[in-house]
């Protein structure tokens, strides 16, 4: 599993971005975080996980401000027993963000209005999916670096 890191600047948060490769799908994904990338990495090791689309479609949704936007969910996850997974990927302190739940709401809606026949669901994936204590994440960008 080969990976390029590299920290992007916005203001006073350092972003870590890059590509990943993937073997199940043999090709390469990018990533716009730490957490993103760690989620990778679990995809790739999970024996369940058949294959997965980073930004697999667009949906459109109306934000705190009520203008309508553009949303692409981090990841679509097909599992050997033919079920799906949309994931979004975020920091447990986003999740009750008026656009990340708006967001959410416009997936949900999307899963049940064009995949009627799919086993499909929408899920968050945080920080505790991730990893187990704080030291845990600490050595995970160490390692990264």
């Amino acid at each position: 599993m080969s990976t390029l890191t590299k920290e992007i600047v916005h203001g006073k948060t350092k972003y870590i971005q890059g590509d990943y490769y993937s073997k199940k799908n043999s090709c390469s994904f990018p990533y716009r975080s730490s957490y993103e990338l760690a989620y990778l990495y679990q995809l790739e090791a999970d024996v369940k996980v058949v294959s997965y689309i980073y930004e697999p479609f667009n949906l459109y949704y109306n934000d705190v401000n009520s203008k309508q936007r553009v949303y692409k969910p981090d990841f679509m996850v097909l599992y050997g027993d033919g079920s799906v997974i949309i994931t979004e990927v975020k920091p447990t302190a986003m999740l009750k963000d008026f656009d990340v739940q708006a967001k959410a709401k416009a997936a949900k809606q999307y899963l049940v209005e064009n995949y009627k026949d799919v086993d499909i669901s929408y899920k968050f994936v945080t920080e505790k999916h991730l990893f187990n204590s704080d030291k845990e994440y600490t050595d995970f960008i160490k390692s990264i670096k």
